[in-house]
């Protein structure tokens, strides 16, 4: 069995979602073949974004993807003829976020060639969406895709607060305000990009309060216990953080409204909250639904082996 992956480019979710299905994927059947179509305008095109093979280029992406059995694309799909081409041969996963709504009508069509669709939420967050209605009985609905550590996580104690910056996109935006910060605020900055669990992990242990944005990474700090200071920029991210801080389990500013002024004044109010940071974490546990990565990569293996 061969699985062919294809993620959405933007942000380092969709990438991190797919390499934790794979690992599921591996685990249940160890002699899977797995391989990412890459794309040349991958802004991460030259990092090491997975331990899996990658194939760049057209024909050789269109090669890879025709000599495999099932295609899993996360937000990314294939839109042209190899569309209908492909289906004949093989499955089509496409994960899908549950906020789509007029803006999918184009695209909509290419859904008759899926043979799963795979919405990786709560149910309680979102309700259906109105434009899978025709597809819906390929529609299912899993928890979240969360990368946890699988030994025991436990938070340390430091000096001063850390703030890790978990952010997806608008980096460039954002940390040059908490790097003015820092120092008036007096605490340290810590930032990671594609690095191992244990090194990511570790970081968390360390984290003070987590800069989150993507949904996942909201669910994953949750189920870890680190308090957040979220700033969403689609109307997805928008929906789960304000469910958060309607609760009390996190605080949260639209990414438009992320100025150097709004930015410091909720992250001043919760670097000096102590006691905030327990309250928040209490309050967050209570959406720490059980992850779906399991669930779904034995959809993947259960649709890739299913006859025509």
């Amino acid at each position: 069995m061969k699985v062919a992956f294809h993620p959405h480019i933007v942000g380092y979710g969709h990438r991190v979602r797919c390499n934790l299905i794979v690992r599921e994927i591996r685990r249940l059947e160890p002699k899977t073949r797995i391989v990412f179509l890459d794309r040349t305008d991958d802004p991460l095109y030259d990092e090491d974004w997975t331990p899996y093979k990658r194939v760049h280029g057209g024909v050789r992406r269109t090669i890879s993807m025709f000599t495999s059995s099932c295609l899993v694309e996360d937000c990314a799909m294939i839109e042209d003829f190899r569309r209908r081409w492909y289906s004949v041969r093989g499955k089509i996963v496409t994960i899908l976020h549950p906020d789509i709504g007029a803006e999918f009508l184009p695209r909509k069509p290419h859904l008759e060639f899926t043979d799963l669709i795979v919405i990786p939420y709560p149910k309680g967050f979102f309700p259906f969406p109105d434009v899978l209605e025709d597809f819906k009985e390929k529609v299912e609905w899993f928890g979240p895709v969360l990368n946890l550590p699988v030994e025991t996580f436990r938070r340390k104690e430091t000096d001063k607060p850390k703030i890790n910056v978990l952010l997806s996109r608008g980096r460039e935006r954002v940390v040059p305000f908490i790097k003015e910060l820092a120092e008036d605020l007096d605490f340290e900055i810590i930032q990671i990009k594609f690095k191992s669990d244990q090194e990511y992990f570790s970081a968390l242990s360390e984290t003070t309060i987590a800069i989150t944005q993507g949904a996942h990474a909201v669910f994953e700090c949750s189920h870890l216990g680190v308090p957040q200071f979220c700033l969403p920029i689609n109307e997805e991210q928008l929906v789960v953080a304000k469910r958060y801080e309607e609760a009390g389990g996190l605080k949260y500013l639209p990414f438009e409204e992320a100025s150097r002024e709004n930015i410091r004044r909720v992250l001043g109010e919760m670097v000096s909250g102590e006691g905030l940071w327990d309250e928040m974490v209490r309050k967050a546990q209570k959406f720490a639904s059980p992850p779906g990565t399991k669930d779904i990569a034995k959809s993947i293996i259960d649709i890739t082996r299913r006859t025509k």
